[in-house]
C-alpha cells in the first residue's frame, strides 16, 4: 500500500495552521517567494535501487537514510545557490522542517498550502519527476499559475512536465511497480492541459 494518498490530505490541521502562521510572519508580503522542489524519500536513487532487489525485498533502514541525506544535502545547495541568485526572493527549501508523527501526506498537505499561498517560482531539482512528492508541487504548480523552472533555471512548461512525469511512471512500471500515485498526477495534469486547451 502506498504511504501516499492521492490527493494528500491530513488530520493534523492544527499544526499546519500553526506552521502557515510562522510562514506569514517570515514572509514580508504574499506570493514572493522560491520553493525548492525536492525528492527526499522517493525518486530515482529509489527506483533505481529496488530495480536490483528480489521482489517484495524492501531496502535496509541504512540505505534509505543514505537516500535521503543525499537528497536533503543536494536540495540545500540548490537553495544556496537559489538566494544568490535571486537575492531579493525568500528561498523556502523544505528540507529544513521535520515533524515528528507527520507522515508523507501531511507534508504535502502542508507544502502545498506554502506553495499556494507564498511560491511565486517552484524551482525543481534533477530528476524531480520521479518523486512523488515533486511530481505532486508540480501539479500544484500548475493549477496556480506557478512560474515552475528546473534545476539549470530553464522554464518547465505544463506540458513538458505531464510529459516527463509520464515517462517516470513508465519506467517505474518497466521495474514492475505500478506508482499510482504519479499515474494520478499524469491525470489530472492532462485534465488541466485539456481544460486549458478548451478541447
Amino acid at each position: 500500500m502506498s504511504k501516499y494518498d492521492f490527493p494528500p490530505t491530513s488530520n493534523d490541521t492544527r499544526r499546519i495552521d500553526e506552521l502557515l502562521q510562522v510562514y506569514q510572519t517570515l514572509m514580508p508580503k504574499e506570493k514572493s517567494a522560491i520553493y525548492i522542489s525536492t525528492p527526499m524519500t522517493s525518486g530515482l536513487k529509489y527506483m533505481n535501487a529496488y530495480a536490483d532487489l528480489p521482489p517484495g525485498t524492501k531496502l535496509s533502514d541504512d540505505q534509505l537514510k543514505q537516500f535521503f541525506n543525499q537528497n536533503c544535502q543536494h536540495a540545500r545547495s540548490v537553495a544556496a545557490l537559489t538566494r544568490l541568485h535571486y537575492p531579493t526572493s525568500q528561498v523556502i527549501d523544505p528540507t529544513n522542517i521535520s515533524i515528528d508523527g507527520w507522515s508523507q501526506n501531511d507534508y504535502l498537505t502542508f507544502w502545498r498550502r506554502v506553495i499556494i499561498d507564498h511560491a511565486y517560482i517552484i524551482r525543481f531539482v534533477n530528476d524531480w519527476y520521479y518523486s512523488n512528492g515533486c511530481a505532486y508541487e508540480f501539479l500544484v504548480g500548475a493549477l496556480t499559475n506557478k512560474v515552475m523552472i528546473d534545476e539549470a533555471e530553464n522554464t518547465i512548461s505544463v506540458y513538458d512536465g505531464c510529459r516527463l512525469i509520464k515517462r517516470a511512471y513508465e519506467e517505474h512500471l518497466e521495474f514492475g511497480y505500478d506508482n499510482e500515485f504519479l499515474l494520478k498526477t499524469v491525470a489530472s495534469l492532462e485534465k488541466f492541459l485539456h481544460d486549458e486547451d478548451g478541447s
